[in-house]
């Protein structure tokens, strides 16, 4: 998983074995409380034991350490010990990296900010399916802070019979597969497909959609939402700073949010309004330097600085 971020250095996205053996000069870090938890209790034990090994070598090697910050805080608790370790692993980082201009940290953790990329080129060469008039779309794992249950009982409520509802993505364990299963059972007008799927699956249902609903309670970051985005589909979701600031970035008709629980009437409402744009198939938003080349040559940037930092240069 190594990659070339620049001349002379060697990039290393984390993976415990190759962290704490091979041979790089850049760490980047993304979800710091999934290192620690690991894929189970065996391995989350073992994290008490590979944490500190790794900030030691970090320390020991001078190693430059990059964090991007996706969420400012952990969707879902972990076990006692996790914020302990975490911290261990902050305390290592030189650069940290904000994914919208909205991230408010303390004057010591200041990042570098380097827009999310977005989703066009990755998805160009894929064939796009005919819109269906109505269909609202739910995509990405589905945890419980995502708010699936909460767009069903708002879909339900909606009584226009040319509304369908389509879940696309896997449940994160089976309560929330038989959660999903439930609420979905009594009304036809709602399929899903409750799997991880593939690009070219996606950019089917996505394309199939006339809106994307992210119906999440809590929302930093989205990839989702740049997703639906980047394949033309307007998005429907919670007001957040960033939202707002993305609102802005690609102009009317793109985002719709709202505050408090989703409501029938509010999905309704938003479904009409995009129903009624004069919009040419194929049309995406214009962003804002989120091309993969401008958000790479950032990133080489920022390890160069960082490199810098670790070994006591500037």
């Amino acid at each position: 998983m190594a990659e070339s971020a620049a001349p002379g250095i060697n990039v290393r996205f984390f993976d415990w074995r190759t962290a704490l053996s091979g041979r790089y000069d850049v760490l980047h870090i993304h979800w710091p409380e999934y290192l620690v938890r690991g894929e189970g209790k065996k391995d989350a034990l073992a994290a008490l034991i590979r944490v500190p090994l790794l900030a030691r070598r970090i320390r020991r090697d001078k190693i430059a350490v990059v964090r991007t910050l996706h969420n400012l805080t952990p969707h879902e608790a972990g076990h006692r010990l996790e914020p302990k370790l975490t911290a261990m692993l902050s305390r290592t980082v030189h650069k940290n990296i904000a994914l919208n201009r909205a991230t408010e940290l303390d004057e010591s953790e200041q990042p570098e900010v380097i827009l999310h990329g977005d989703y066009i080129e990755r998805f160009s060469g894929i064939p796009r399916a005919q819109q269906v008039d109505g269909r609202v779309l739910y995509f990405g794992l589905l945890r419980r802070y995502k708010g699936v249950d909460a767009l069903v009982s708002a879909f339900e409520s909606a009584a226009d019979p040319s509304m369908s509802l389509r879940l696309v993505g896997r449940p994160q364990n089976q309560a929330m597969r038989d959660s999903v299963a439930r609420l979905s059972a009594s009304d036809p007008r709602i399929t899903s497909d409750l799997r991880f799927v593939p690009d070219g699956d996606l950019v089917r249902e996505v394309s199939q959609a006339q809106l994307v609903v992210l119906p999440y309670r809590e929302m930093h970051n989205s990839g989702s939402l740049l997703v639906a985005l980047s394949l033309g589909r307007p998005v429907l979701t919670i007001d957040t700073p960033v939202n707002r600031s993305i609102q802005e970035e690609v102009g009317p008709g793109w985002i719709w949010l709202y505050e408090g629980d989703l409501t029938s009437d509010r999905l309704v409402s938003a479904l009409n309004e995009v129903r009624s744009l004069a919009r040419a198939e194929g049309e995406v938003p214009q962003f804002d330097e989120r091309d993969w080349a401008s958000v790479g040559r950032k990133h080489r940037r920022v390890y160069e600085d960082a490199v810098r930092l670790a070994r006591g240069s500037r």
